[in-house]
Formats: structure tokens, sequence, C-alpha cells
């Protein structure tokens, strides 16, 4: 799950303008006064590159209509049924932009955008993995998939599980690719806990987020690269999909209601009735490769481990080959 790096906070703004300008002669009037242009600049500016962002990564695929809420799917492709689920920060692009191809060769492959990210509706609330598990279980149902492999990289790790967890008679087996699936000690990154603030959280995403986000996102791709150099491919990444004020919401929830849902949902693990096959990075920085799949194999009745070395945590990038012949795998052994 890229970090987007907002340290210039909505709330210091009008401080920081204000030590800035009084030695100037201006006073608090026109410190506020420049914070207000300053924001008006940057909401003009984010409608300005969501549109670039949806021109330049337009919805491909067919919008379902799943408990009230239009859903963005691709089918792609014959035999066994998978759906692939995106990460933080991405949408179903990152799966046409690297396996698909080759993926839907050998099986019914079907992407979907998860709710609130690329074109995809968003319910009312809460929305933790385990409301974007139902709301997956309802886009399987939809389309009459028969009992569909469910892979998920990174944050949509954490959905899958969730599904297994609620639905294990139509799910055939989960694939994880440095997906998290346990709490982890670190606190949640500034940015996070602002975006939870009322008034605050909005005002940071409709004004700054896009701008800093595309200003900072450079070092945020390394990071979900390291140890290995950015792949070329990235390029076709949506990431300028996620900057948009409505899915930087959604992705900012995402991550904070994360850590306490899987919290709640670790303890359930024992109960997993399908076979799961956890791909981890040992380089990963962004999902610990030493926290997550560890206790899932320990707590899971059916769960093998598949370890890369040296690689970070954008497999889908880096070593597609590796997911295609898990997905295969996996397919294979649920037979």
């Amino acid at each position: 799950m890229p970090r987007v790096l907002l340290r210039s906070a909505v709330p210091s703004a009008a401080p920081l303008a204000l030590r800035v300008l009084r030695p100037l002669g201006v006073g608090a009037l026109g410190a506020s006064a420049g914070l207000v242009l300053l924001l008006a600049a940057g909401a003009v500016t984010s409608r300005v590159l969501a549109a670039r962002a949806e021109a330049a990564f337009p919805r491909t695929g067919e919008l379902l209509e799943v408990d009230g809420l239009r859903q963005h799917v691709v089918v792609r492709g014959q035999g066994p049924d998978v759906v692939l689920v995106h990460g933080a920060y991405g949408a179903l692009q990152d799966f046409q932009a690297t396996i698909l191809e080759r993926a839907s060769a050998r099986a019914r492959c079907v992407l979907w955008d998860r709710p609130g990210h690329g074109y995809s509706e968003r319910p009312e609330g809460d929305v933790d993995p385990g409301v974007q598990a139902e709301v997956l279980l309802g886009v399987v149902r939809r389309l009459e998939l028969d009992r569909p492999l469910l892979v998920g990289f990174s944050y949509g790790g954490a959905v899958c599980l969730a599904a297994a967890l609620a639905a294990p008679d139509e799910v055939r087996g989960v694939v994880l690719l440095n997906g998290p699936s346990h709490p982890w000690p670190d606190p949640l990154f500034l940015e996070y806990r602002l975006s939870g603030v009322p008034v605050v959280g909005r005002l940071m995403a409709e004004t700054v987020a896009a701008p800093l986000g595309h200003l900072t996102r450079e070092r945020a791709v390394e990071r979900a690269f390291d140890p290995l150099p950015v792949a070329p491919g990235f390029a076709a990444s949506p990431l300028p999909l996620a900057l948009r004020p409505a899915s930087f919401r959604a992705n900012t929830e995402d991550v904070r209601l994360l850590k306490p849902f899987l919290r709640g949902q670790a303890r359930r693990y024992g109960e997993l009735r399908v076979p799961v096959t956890a791909v981890v990075s040992t380089g990963d920085l962004v999902v610990s490769p030493t926290i997550h799949v560890p206790q899932l194999v320990e707590q899971a009745p059916d769960c093998r481990q598949i370890r890369v070395e040296g690689a970070g945590h954008q497999l889908l990038y880096t070593h597609p080959d590796l997911v295609l012949d898990t997905i295969a795998e996996a397919l294979a052994a649920a037979d």
C-alpha cells in the first residue's frame, strides 16, 4: 500500500503562513486570506488532475448493480473462475497492465474495482474489509461465478480472507500477494489520522491531497518497489485515479480501518475452510514479511507460504510469471 506523504497538514497551514508573513507586515487577516487562496487553488488543481486521470485511465468494463451500488468489473477468458482484487492506491487496471492477458488464456478472470476505487461506488458508513467482502460476494453471485479462486494483492488480500470466512462454500481458495492478515505495532501515519478528523479530512482530500500526492508519489512508489528498482511497466498503473478526492478519502479510510478490523478477523483464521496460498516478499517495506504470513500459516488449517527473496511489495509488476504460476498451482490444487 504505497504511502502518500502529506507532511503539510491543513491545521498547521494558517500558523505557518502567519509566521512567514508577519515579518513582512502581513497580519492574521492577510495570512487567512492567503490560506483561503491556497486552498482554492488546490481545489481547482485537484479537479484538473482528476479529469486528467480519468482521461488517461477510463472505465474499461461494465457496471453491475450490487445491493444498489454500481460496481465496475472486467471479465475476460474462459475456464475456472478467478477474481482479482487490487490493493490500496490501485484499481483493476493494475491487473490489466500485468497479468490479465496471460491469465485469461487459462481462466475466466474477473477484475473488480473495490468500493470507492476506480469506477465502483462506495457504501455509506465505515467500509472495512468485511463490508467490501460482502460487496465482493455480491459480485460473485451477480455474475453467477462457480466457486472462484480469490486473488488479493496487498489490501485486497484482507478482503479475500474476509470473503472466504464469510462464505467458504462459495470460494475455491485464496491467493494472497503480499496481503496483510494481522494487526501491526506501528502507529498510522499522520495523513491517515488527519483524514478521519471531521471537516479537516474532507478539506484535505478536496484541496491538498492530490497536488501533494503527485509531488511526493515518486518516493512512495520507490518504497513500494524497494529493494528493486521501479519497474518501467508501472507507468500503466492507475495511481492517478487514487488521488482523486473521493478515491483518496476511500483509500485513507481503508487504511485507517484496516488494523482494528484485522485485530478481530485474526482470531478467526482457524475457521478457514479453503486452501490459502500466501506469497510474501522478503524485502517488502509496505506489508511486513514477518508479521502477517508467518502468523497466518500457524493459524489457518490449510495455508502454504511462498517466499520471494529480494523482492519488494509490487509483485504484480516485478514478478508476473511467479504470480501466474501461483494462480495456476492454486487452481490445480483445488480441483
